[in-house]
């Protein structure tokens, strides 16, 4: 499934279900509860005392889900390993939003002058 197309999907969904997202995915449960174990993504709610049928998915956290998934399998990475890479993948992007909004102000003045 393309990158495209999962942003289709979820756009089109408010929250998904650890079994939707096993189905629609081709995930496998035990890689999505070690995921919310470590503390990759979320379950809406208390997932810790939810049954874990009853945990629902933001559309963030499906994205972020693929995106750990892509990392274990593409580059072998374990949990801890995934966690600090996508915690740098977010750093990444909020420095380029930040740059782009400085970049836009600095334009902004510089046709102001």
């Amino acid at each position: 499934m393309t990158s495209n197309e999962i942003h289709e999907l979820v756009e089109g969904m408010q929250e998904w279900s650890l079994l939707e997202l096993c189905q629609r995915h081709l995930l496998d449960a035990d890689f999505i509860v070690a995921c919310v174990e470590s503390g990759i993504i979320e379950a809406g709610g208390l997932a810790a005392t939810m049954p874990q049928a009853e945990w629902r998915f933001s559309a963030a956290a499906v994205l972020r889900i693929e995106k750990a998934r892509r990392l274990q399998r593409d580059l072998e990475l374990g949990l801890g390993e995934m966690v600090l890479v996508l915690d740098l993948l977010d750093e990444v992007e909020s420095l380029r939003a930040e740059v782009s909004s400085l970049r836009k102000r600095l334009q902004h003045w510089e046709h102001s002058s």
